[in-house]
């Protein structure tokens, strides 16, 4: 069960071998996983991370055109990519590979052919330590809210969504009154009891 929360997590797959994904779609389909974007043209693949912000990738390395050393170089110079775990697919067993890989960023190694059991437990655990990272850089430990580095990521690719798919969108400000105020006069352990009560509040009022 304490990893029934990571099932609505978002996994990409790049692979020049459609069977490759689909294999891989099934194992992860029968585990409780769902939400998956796929490509076997590996020139796509970088246009696909930006738009779908997968939690994780699962990437193969030796592709014609462009090759996962290439993707994950790619990935890793883009701050807004950077921390995004990697999992390499590779059939190739000599130490330089998995080293280049290493240096350059990969998170884990899964071998060809995949074996389902660790690649559910590998998928896993990947996820449960991207989830509590993401809790420590992006989350206010008081409310646990998103914090303001979180409101900038989401809205730079709200943006971006809005020029791509010529949407709409808008940004709803809320405001505090009086805070300070209730601050200097209750002190700064009652100020914060009321904005734990106001986190509570918006995420019960907000939809998801």
């Amino acid at each position: 069960k304490q990893f029934d929360g990571l099932r609505e997590a978002t996994i990409m797959m790049v692979d020049d071998e459609p069977i490759t994904i689909e294999v891989l779609a099934e194992f992860l389909h029968e585990a409780g996983f769902s939400n998956f974007i796929s490509t076997s043209d590996p020139r796509e693949a970088m246009d696909l991370i930006t738009s779908g912000r997968p939690d994780v990738l699962l990437l193969d390395l030796m592709m014609p055109h462009v090759d996962g050393f290439d993707i994950l170089n790619s990935i890793r110079s883009d701050n807004r990519l950077r921390y995004t775990p990697v999992i390499v697919l590779t059939s190739a067993t000599d130490p330089a590979t998995k080293l280049k890989a290493l240096e350059m960023g990969a998170s884990d190694f899964l071998a060809k052919p995949v074996d389902s059991s660790e690649l559910v437990l590998r998928m896993r655990n990947t996820l449960a330590a991207k989830a509590y990272q993401d809790r420590l850089a992006y989350y206010d430990p008081l409310t646990g809210l998103p914090n303001r580095q979180r409101f900038i990521d989401h809205l730079d690719w709200a943006l971006r969504q809005v020029d791509r798919y010529h949407r709409l969108g808008t940004i709803l400000h809320i405001n505090i009154d009086r805070f300070k105020v209730i601050n200097e006069a209750l002190g700064p352990a009652q100020a914060d009891e009321l904005l734990k009560v106001l986190a509570i509040r918006l995420e019960q009022g907000v939809r998801a």
